[in-house]
């Protein structure tokens, strides 16, 4: 039997003056269920003080937090997440609002050049392994990344997502992104095997929409999903934990 237990956390946007408290939930699952592997398959952080979909000058760019808040809301995050310090291997993969840095940095070269996100926003301690946007990583046969792209570099959204995802695949795939929580299955056309592709929740605070998505029926998820490898060909077995869950479980 496989003993491998997957932890996987997606899309926490974390950002100042935001409530914390999922993250001492959180920290008290991984100490009761002591997974093998936490897996962030990112935007752990917002990063809206780098958006820039807001014009210079005008009210919504005012409203934006600072650099330093979120740097704070970020450490403070982190803390809270493994102040019990479990003992597994730790996987980050990036996301687009940390990609958010990189176009930034493009804009301020010779001030930012020799700075590193990862360092400023405290993920190098924390996260054994650290995977750049749009990269992929293997893990136990699984394969994760923030979202999956097109050939032509777009993110594969969509109702069909997970199907889409699946269907051009030649293993399960795992990714966040879209703040729902689909699987798709596909079976290997020698009829020896299946593959699945899985979008997993969002870990934010329960009910919290982004402003862009204000008053449209997102069919967003809160939580994270425990998953368990099964082995080649094989679909991995997985369990949904919900905000609601967490809280009532663990909330002081």
């Amino acid at each position: 039997m496989n003993d491998e237990k997957h932890l996987v956390i997606s899309d926490c946007h974390v950002t100042a003056d935001q409530n914390l408290d999922r993250f001492d939930w959180l920290a008290e699952l991984i100490r009761d269920i002591e997974p093998t592997k936490i897996i962030c398959i990112g935007d752990f952080a917002s990063l809206d003080s780098l958006s820039t979909h807001h014009s210079p000058g005008s009210k919504t760019d005012h409203d934006l937090p600072s650099f330093r808040a979120e740097q704070v809301a970020v450490s403070t995050a982190l803390e809270k997440m493994f102040k019990y310090d479990p003992m597994c291997d730790t996987i980050m993969l990036m996301g687009n609002h940390e990609q958010r840095w990189d176009r930034f940095k493009e804009r301020f070269p010779k001030i930012l050049d020799h700075v590193d996100i990862e360092e400023w926003l405290g993920y190098t301690g924390y996260w054994d392994f650290i995977h750049p946007y749009k990269d992929w990583a293997e893990i136990d046969g699984l394969m994760y990344t923030h979202v999956p792209h097109t050939i032509m570099g777009k993110p594969i959204g969509g109702a069909n997502a997970c199907r889409s995802v699946a269907m051009q695949s030649t293993k399960s795939v795992i990714f966040g992104h879209t703040h729902t929580l689909n699987v798709a299955t596909i079976p290997f056309i020698n009829g020896t095997g299946q593959r699945m592709a899985m979008s997993v929740p969002a870990f934010m605070n329960d009910g919290n929409v982004e402003p862009y998505a204000q008053g449209l029926p997102t069919g967003w998820a809160y939580g994270v999903m425990l998953i368990r490898p099964q082995g080649p060909e094989r679909l991995p077995s997985y369990e949904y934990v919900s905000m609601q869950d967490l809280r009532s479980e663990y909330e002081v």
